[in-house]
């Protein structure tokens, strides 16, 4: 008997030779792909193909650029990263790059790091891990992010909270993250 083909993504266990990113991650993207921004809905959704002929090309065209990669983009291009994104086989598939990330942000307008904490959750939720486990995540992040934000605001005016830069000999721009906002964001994440 044929398998039916499934409209969801294939979790593999941790390593697997298949899996090249969590699997939260993996089935995010293909969600974004085939669905935003309407709501989740049976049938199969948006083509990759149809996703790639769309705004989603600007967007990850633009990103592409903002990163110095590679020339535009082609739909058909796109059409193949999408679908190696979203592989499940062992030869169609491919790491993720964080460019590909940003552009999966950018298309349904958030920040990188808010659409990587939707994807753990997700991922929590794949793992077996219950609700109650998801909000205690949730619940850690916002105390962390909480704990920034105080940082950043008791930073005097007059510097910098999160980096300081200078330019080096040949004129590039030397940047240094500051990590007191990190340790800051970690103390309050690991809180209990």
């Amino acid at each position: 008997m044929a398998r039916q083909r499934s409209h969801g993504t294939t979790a593999h266990p941790h390593g697997h030779k298949s899996k090249k990113f969590p699997n939260g991650v993996k089935a995010t993207l293909k969600s974004i792909r085939r669905f935003w921004p309407r709501d989740i809905r049976p049938g199969p959704g948006r083509s990759v193909k149809r996703f790639t002929s769309g705004e989603f090309l600007s967007v990850y065209n633009q990103v592409q650029a903002h990163y110095g990669l590679k020339k535009s983009k082609s739909e058909t291009a796109l059409a193949n990263i999408v679908g190696r994104l979203e592989g499940s086989g062992d030869k169609f598939i491919s790491d993720l790059r964080f460019s590909d990330l940003r552009a999966y942000a950018l298309f349904t307008g958030i920040p990188t790091g808010l659409l990587l904490v939707f994807t753990q959750a997700v991922t929590y939720e794949v793992q077996g891990r219950g609700r109650e486990h998801i909000g205690v995540f949730l619940d850690h992040c916002c105390r962390a992010m909480l704990a920034l934000e105080k940082y950043a605001r008791d930073t005097p005016l007059d510097g910098t909270a999160f980096h300081e830069s200078k330019v080096d000999d040949c004129g590039d721009v030397e940047i240094k993250a500051r990590l007191q906002g990190l340790i800051q964001l970690v103390a309050a994440y690991r809180e209990i």
